[in-house]
């Protein structure tokens, strides 16, 4: 988890960035500058994205050693490494698009968003606990991400650029 916290504070950056460019342009009326604000956003998110999961990647378990030098807990954590190779593509747009709705004070849309990533959670947890054991938290965390993403996009238009215009 400090490794995955570790990225969530590289992209938090570019997300607190989205709220500040999306406020102004709202506030200003100019959807263009908007629309291509977050277009930058992305461009720089996926890098982000790109160069966390390489470095993931390169450094394999040393990464845990970094934390400890108890060869059990190291021998313990490899066996949840694939999933700190996934966070970063996983929750890149998520973390921008908080940033974004933030900006646009669209905060409703980010509450219904939250409730049902929530339930997400909670349901692939409990569908998967028994079958993968604590892989099932991480699947489950996947999932919370994966809605927030997909719901957030569907409502850009409606609940950020629209704002602007």
């Amino acid at each position: 988890m400090k490794l995955m916290l570790l990225y969530s504070y590289f992209i938090d950056g570019f997300a607190y960035a989205g709220e500040a460019l999306t406020g102004r342009f709202i506030g200003a009326k100019d959807p263009n500058s908007l629309k291509k604000a977050i277009k930058v956003l992305f461009v720089w998110t996926f890098i982000i994205a790109s160069v966390s999961t390489l470095a993931y990647a390169v450094a394999d378990e040393s990464l845990f050693r970094l934390m400890t030098n108890n060869t059990m807990v190291v021998e313990a954590a490899k066996a949840y490494f694939p999933w700190l190779l996934v966070v970063p593509v996983f929750s890149c747009v998520a973390f921008i698009l908080d940033g974004i709705f933030i900006g646009a004070t669209a905060s409703a849309a980010i509450r219904n968003t939250m409730l049902l990533s929530a339930a997400s959670f909670f349901a692939t947890y409990y569908l998967l606990d028994s079958k993968m054991g604590l892989h099932a938290l991480f699947a489950a965390f996947m999932m919370h991400l994966v809605v927030r993403t997909v719901v957030m996009a569907f409502m850009i238009k409606k609940e950020v650029v629209v704002r602007a215009e």
